[in-house]
């Protein structure tokens, strides 16, 4: 996870589904604390089942009425990009089409769990 200004950048990889997408979306809120944007990169997911698709949409209100913005990235040909379009929440979210850029320099978020440095 990557905090600059105002902004978080979090990278989830592997598999996000219901048997971990409430301690994902727990850290990335706390991260966010104090900051207007969660930017997501979501590239790196290998599955993402309907839990994680309506906790995104939850975490998406959650920010909102904070004030605060979600910005999703997918990725190009990837599983979250397939599934965010079959399930229409490419058309509810904000979507970033293009590549995130370079990981974060202070690693990333996998599996739910936070990377510490």
């Amino acid at each position: 996870m990557q905090v600059a200004l105002d902004s978080v950048h979090a990278i989830v990889a592997g598999e996000l589904d219901m048997s971990n997408v409430d301690d994902v979306a727990a850290s990335l809120t706390a991260a966010c604390d104090g900051t207007r944007s969660l930017v997501l990169d979501l590239a790196a997911v290998t599955f993402l089942d309907s839990s994680g698709i309506v906790r995104l949409a939850r975490l998406n209100n959650e920010l909102a009425k904070a004030g605060r913005t979600l910005q999703i990235v997918p990725g190009v040909n990837t599983i979250a990009t397939r599934i965010l379009e079959l399930s229409g929440m490419d058309l509810i979210l904000t979507i970033q089409r293009h590549d995130a850029g370079p990981p974060p320099a202070s690693g990333s978020a996998s599996n739910g769990e936070r990377s510490k440095d």
